[in-house]
């Protein structure tokens, strides 16, 4: 709602997304010899209205579906600028592209060309936080030619008055939980939030790892990746019903 929106700089939210995929590609710069070319053009544009948080993850998505769009490296540009009452941001990689028929549904919820290496869930995530703050997102790719996503939100037209939020009414209790992924950075960050949220977060970096930490009524709830080497999500979720049908 919009009440819990603040004015964002949007030139904020891109330096925050690459200090937090930087751990990612410096890696696969390390490990694979994986040359990476990083073009920023943030222009001074006018806040938005929005949710930090959100649009951060919506980026960081983006920036990480470019990196694997690029498996031999190239060139990530990062743009914003003004168009009138709106914000444009643009992501574009030198990838591999993709076709028209790909093109149209990769925003789908749980469509992914990446097999078990993927959730399909990374850039429906940032379409619903883009369509959220009443903004447009649209890419444009062909195979072999990289691909352009673009965000259009609008503007802040007006100041926002930070005021005490109002408390749920319904009660709130603090919750055990096993978080598991194998991307420590992902891990690390999801444990972090919890945490701070004040809920008793206990991290997994596999599928096996967990199923060797978790025992019935340890937990009171498990929060996992669906794409991780090994034993997946999906894997995962099923063994532990077995071992807790509750």
């Amino acid at each position: 709602p919009d009440e819990q929106f603040v004015q964002v700089d949007v030139n904020q939210i891109a330096r925050d997304a690459i200090a937090i995929t930087r751990p990612r590609w410096e890696e696969k710069v390390a490990r694979e010899n994986w040359p990476l070319h990083l073009r920023l053009d943030l222009r001074s544009v006018e806040p938005i209205n929005g949710r930090p948080a959100a649009l951060t993850e919506a980026l960081t998505n983006l920036i990480l579906n470019a990196m694997d769009a690029m498996p031999q490296g190239g060139t990530l540009a990062i743009a914003t600028r003004r168009d009138g009452t709106r914000v444009v941001l643009t992501v574009g990689d030198t990838g591999v592209g993709m076709s028209e028929a790909v093109r149209q549904r990769i925003f789908e919820p749980f469509f992914s060309t990446k097999g078990e290496a993927g959730s399909g869930l990374g850039l429906s995530m940032a379409y619903s936080i883009v369509r959220r703050h009443n903004g447009e997102i649209r890419v444009e790719s062909e195979p072999g030619r990289g691909a352009t996503f673009t965000l259009s939100i609008p503007s802040a037209r007006e100041p926002i008055h930070t005021e005490t939020p109002v408390r749920p009414t319904t009660d709130r209790r603090a919750a055990r939980v096993l978080v598991v992924d194998d991307d420590p950075q992902v891990l690390a960050t999801l444990t972090e939030l919890l945490q701070s949220a004040g809920h008793a977060a206990t991290g997994a970096s596999s599928g096996q790892t967990a199923l060797a930490t978790f025992a019935p009524g340890r937990f009171d709830g498990v929060l996992t990746n669906v794409g991780m080497a090994g034993m997946n999500g999906w894997e995962l979720a099923d063994r532990l019903r077995k071992l807790d049908p509750t």
